[in-house]
């Protein structure tokens, strides 16, 4: 085998994975108490789904919202800016085409 060979062969096997897309899950609950978890200790409330989420991932312990709506907080999270910039300020107007979300950029 020649150096040449090996080279060919080492970026074949190596370009696919340094191109591949990330594989990012994001999981947002909604309307619930920042302790209506079973793994924060809640005294009745079972969440084993999330308790193992959290056990295996990462839990954030502090976590803000700019908007205490459903869709401007949203649509903060997935583009990073804020509702002033972004103009989805209610839950029931469309949000405008332009307006560029994280994941189509991954």
């Amino acid at each position: 085998m020649t150096l040449r060979f090996l080279f060919c062969a080492f970026l074949a096997l190596t370009l696919p994975a340094l191109s591949a897309r990330p594989n990012i899950l994001v999981i947002l609950t909604d309307d619930h108490r920042f302790d209506a978890m079973g793994f924060l200790g809640h005294p009745f409330l079972e969440t084993p789904n999330l308790d193992r989420l959290a056990a295996e991932g990462v839990h954030f312990k502090n976590a803000y919202v700019t908007t205490s709506l459903c869709s401007p907080s949203r649509a903060s999270i997935l583009t990073g800016l804020y509702a002033h910039n972004h103009r989805v300020v209610d839950n029931y107007n469309p949000v405008d085409q332009s307006l560029t979300f994280f994941p189509e950029l991954l």
